[in-house]
């Protein structure tokens, strides 16, 4: 089981069903696919070697968040928190994991805890990868926009007194919304999302994951190659599996 990381944005419009896929750059870009008599055989790393995808189609995924231990039980009980006011009961089944993660149940109550070092015990969200494709960034349609969990507002014959640009989320026309991190921007007196499409949404998403160093490589207008992860939710609730 591998961990598969969203903001807290994310994970929450895959807990409403909004969202069932996710693009991730590549890292290095592939410089060229490889081929054989028989066929394609996968991407180049830049070093000759034949680049492996992140998840496996059938593979299941557990979805790591903040956290903090709010308290022990047993031998391997723990009680962890989130940010959203849940906890979770779990124990470890296996001792000498137990014992590798002791040393959070000393913590502070109060201190937060990165995903990165959250036990798969404690994850409350389960997905599993149906389908794991490349393409380029652009390739996304205004389908595949709306399964990202893009959101937008239709506006018809009315144009907003605005615009958004697609990396950096820059405005235009003398406009000033509140950014709200995520897919969208709101307006003071429109809390509905401001683009046109879902495609263009999702575009300024995705130019707000990427720092300012890495634009020219995976930022929207440099039309990565992307890994593709359609996935469905299977469950919720602790596991130790």
């Amino acid at each position: 089981m591998k961990p598969i990381l969203f903001n807290a944005e994310m994970a929450q419009a895959v807990r409403e069903g909004r969202k069932t896929v996710t693009r991730r750059a590549i890292k290095p870009q592939p410089t060229y696919p490889r081929w054989n008599q028989i066929g394609w055989l996968g991407w180049d790393d830049g070093h000759g070697y034949r680049m492996r995808q992140p998840y496996q189609d059938g593979e299941v995924l557990y979805v790591p968040e903040p956290w903090r231990c709010m308290g022990m039980f047993g031998e391997t009980g723990y009680v962890v928190g989130f940010k959203d006011g849940e906890t979770v009961r779990f124990m470890f089944r296996d001792k000498d994991r137990a014992e590798r993660w002791a040393k959070y149940g000393n913590k502070p109550f109060e201190q937060w805890q990165s995903p990165y070092f959250m036990p798969r015990e404690a994850a409350r969200l389960f997905l599993r990868a149906e389908d794991v494709r490349v393409e380029r960034l652009h390739d996304i349609t205004e389908e595949q926009a709306i399964d990202e969990g893009a959101r937008y507002t239709d506006f018809g014959e009315y144009t907003p007194p605005w615009k958004m640009s697609v990396d950096g989320g820059k405005t235009f026309h003398g406009a000033k919304p509140i950014h709200h991190p995520g897919y969208h921007f709101k307006d003071v007196e429109r809390p509905d999302q401001c683009f046109e499409s879902a495609r263009s949404a999702f575009a300024n998403y995705w130019g707000s994951t990427i720092k300012a160093a890495d634009r020219a490589l995976y930022g929207w207008a440099a039309n990565p190659w992307v890994w593709v992860i359609r996935f469905k939710r299977i469950g919720e609730g602790a596991s130790a599996e």
